[in-house]
């Protein structure tokens, strides 16, 4: 009896091993459960994170298209300017001649004047003369 009681007794001892196997075990699958949450709870951010980056690089590259377009149309403006400048210098040319053409108008103008006045002076000294 007292090998049986030894024998239930270290049956006892293997059971008792075992429910602490069980509850070491029961705790390292309650930490892969766990890590394999925060594992799906990082795959999740990472995939938001991808698609914010995705949308960025759209919009980056509509930005670049939009900037694209801006240079354009400001080269464009740029030669317009260009043009309207240039027409601005030969108004101012032309505004020139024209100014210098009317001084020299209004130089023979008042030389005829001058003349017409000279003429008169002397009509009216041989008409004194002549009287």
């Amino acid at each position: 009896m007292i090998q049986l009681a030894g024998a239930t007794s270290d049956i006892g001892n293997v059971q008792s091993g075992i429910g602490l196997k069980l509850q070491n075990l029961d705790t390292v699958v309650n930490n892969i459960r766990s890590v394999v949450g925060q594992v799906l709870g990082l795959t999740q951010v990472s995939h938001e994170g991808n698609k914010l980056i995705d949308q960025t690089v759209l919009s980056l590259d509509e930005s670049c298209v939009t900037a694209e377009k801006i240079i354009g149309l400001n080269q464009e403006l740029v030669s317009e300017i260009i043009k309207f400048r240039d027409r601005i210098q030969d108004h101012n040319t032309k505004t020139q001649e024209v100014s210098n053409l009317n001084k020299m108008m209004r130089n023979i103008a008042d030389k005829t004047n001058l003349l017409g006045l000279n003429a008169r002076i002397e009509a009216a000294r041989a008409g004194d003369v002549g009287a």
